[in-house]
């Protein structure tokens, strides 16, 4: 953990970077196979936070379903990076990979398949308070699944808090 907080405080660009931990949640959708999935994301990450910026380390989950209702589930685990535009302003990015599990409507079997992908990320706080804050949060990506020949595309909407 002392090697990922020097990490951080040199990216975040100076030797007074913080802990910070953020929880999220909210609406999140994919496409796999011109296919929608729409569901309920939640996600979580630790890092160091600077003046310019924070890095994380993420812990992202899906569970949703397409309009035929097949269920499916998605993990992903990664890296990220905020900077600040203005006080309350955001921009990020990011890279992660996961597994993905689709329920097939056939046999009763899943559709298993690991991801890897990149994401940017808009954010605005809602409300600050002894450091911390209330924020509303964007994000678009896109993936590349194992045995897939079109790729993922994947949105999320939500509101978090930073610790």
């Amino acid at each position: 953990m002392r090697k990922v907080m020097l990490l951080g405080m040199l990216l975040a660009g100076t030797a007074r970077a913080e802990r910070v931990a953020v929880l999220s949640a909210g609406a999140g959708a994919r496409t796999l196979y011109h296919t929608p999935f729409l569901g309920g994301q939640v996600g979580a990450g630790v890092g160091t936070e600077g003046p310019r910026g924070a890095w994380y380390l993420t812990l992202d989950g899906l569970l949703g379903a397409s309009e035929s209702r097949l269920m499916m589930g998605h993990v992903k685990f990664g890296a990220a990076g905020e900077w600040r535009v203005s006080e309350h302003l955001r921009l990020g990015c990011g890279a992660d990979w996961g597994p993905l599990a689709i329920r097939r409507a056939t046999h009763d079997q899943d559709l298993w398949t690991v991801t890897i992908g990149t994401y940017g990320s808009l954010s605005a706080d809602i409300a600050n308070w002894s450091g911390s804050a209330l924020y509303f949060n964007t994000r678009l990506g896109i993936e590349g699944a194992l045995g897939a020949p079109t790729p993922i595309f994947d949105g999320t909407l939500g509101l978090g808090i930073r610790l």
